[in-house]
């Protein structure tokens, strides 16, 4: 059984028991209730949710203004509410806004709109101007600032196709100076190379992407060792044998999500249809030595929602390494988030916080550690005439990670 929605602990009083989480109150960031107004709380690579000095940031887009744009609201960690919503964009609509956090309190947010990638720096108390970072056709941003480096990635055009392209960057006053925007795997396209994801570790910078190039979506890594681009792409996603030389190329993996301790850990979470009869599964898997090799895939939710098709899978780490993959499933009648977190047993059971789960439909995790360990959660929570982003706090137990990663 699940911790779903109770800690045995609690209601039953037994010392013995613990609950694997702490979770706070509830804090809503922002909420609609008209008939037509849609929030998503989506980005290329879980950049949803960004932590800089003190600050929490959460960046969204909706259309409460007739059109999409994308939007920002802050909290300072000890505060018990966000910021009202800041307007980041201007060009319209604007589309699927990442955020990474600055060591000075800024935030640098990027976005699609009119088929280009834009860029502003902002913070509770400033904003500087809108960039445009792209000329050319262009989509699924997604950016990273880790160790005084700041990285972006995005979809470019390429002739008929999108390939995945990188960038350093340097914050230059209230804007980003870009260095040279070159492909990630340099042979031409010949298929649609889509979703970028991207961590950086002390081994250097490592990109993730979903790739058609084999006539079905496989995923790719490529990592860049500090002073060097971007050595030969390596497959994350293992495939089974193929069931038919007539029918099928054979099965998907979508949105891949990187996330680094900042020393030599990552994770690489993602959805799979390995088992297509049950739809999508959480895969994820685990590299010591900065990507450069990934151990086996392991599939993530427990026994009891394997029968059900998950959404949405995001992963964070913690400083020492621990992972948690979070994701949205319908196992108890409407969509709810669940996580789990690894265990010196492997995965552990599904959680969902009680915030996060019950009537109305609760979807689309945004997550990332704070330095001391805590679990900032946001989600999209949907019900009859509401659409509202939310947010808490998670806490683990001082036991719960107890192995070494």
């Amino acid at each position: 059984m699940t911790s779903l929605r109770v800690c045995l602990a609690l209601l039953l009083s037994v010392p013995a028991l613990a609950c694997a989480w702490t979770y706070s109150p509830v804090i809503t960031v922002s909420e609609l209730q008209q008939a037509h107004g849609f929030q998503h709380l989506e980005s290329s690579g879980n950049r949803s949710i960004a932590i800089s000095q003190q600050h929490i940031a959460v960046t969204w887009e909706d259309n409460h203004r007739g059109t999409p744009a994308v939007y920002i609201a802050f909290k300072a960690q000890d505060a018990t509410h966000f910021s009202r919503a800041l307007r980041v964009s201007e060009a319209a609509p604007a589309y699927e806004p990442a955020v990474a956090g600055l060591a000075d309190g800024r935030f640098i947010v990027v976005w699609e709109a009119n088929d280009r990638i834009w860029a502003r720096l902002v913070s509770p108390k400033h904003s500087g101007p809108v960039q445009a970072l792209t000329q050319q056709p262009a989509r699924e941003a997604t950016v990273t600032a880790a160790a005084g480096q700041v990285w972006l990635a995005w979809a470019a055009k390429a002739g008929r196709h999108y390939h995945i392209v990188a960038t350093a960057a340097s914050v230059q006053g209230d804007r980003l100076q870009l260095s040279d925007v070159k492909p990630v795997d340099p042979a031409p396209p010949k298929q649609d190379q889509l979703y970028p994801t991207i961590a950086i570790t002390r081994d250097g910078t490592i990109v993730g992407w979903e790739d058609r190039r084999y006539g079905h979506t496989r995923l790719f890594t490529a990592v860049a060792a500090k002073g060097k681009w971007f050595a030969p792409l390596r497959q994350l996603n293992q495939l089974k044998a193929k069931r038919s030389m007539k029918y099928g190329n054979g099965t998907g993996a979508m949105r891949v999500v990187l996330a680094s301790n900042g020393q030599h850990h990552l994770i690489a979470s993602w959805l799979d249809k390995r088992d297509f009869v049950e739809g999508y599964d959480v895969y994820a898997a685990m590299s010591r030595d900065g990507g450069q090799r990934f151990g086996h895939n392991e599939k993530v939710e427990d026994m009891l929602g394997s029968n059900q098709t998950q959404w949405h899978a995001v992963s964070a780490m913690d400083r020492q390494g621990h992972a948690v993959v979070a994701w949205d499933d319908r196992r108890d009648g409407s969509p709810d988030v669940w996580f789990s977190w690894q265990t010196s047993a492997g995965w552990s059971d599904d959680d969902s916080p009680a915030p996060a789960h019950g009537d109305g439909s609760q979807t689309h995790p945004a997550m990332v550690f704070d330095a001391g360990g805590r679990l900032h959660l946001a989600f999209l929570d949907q019900g009859a005439g509401t659409t509202a982003i939310r947010y808490l706090v998670a806490t683990p137990s001082a036991s719960e990670f107890t192995s070494q990663p």
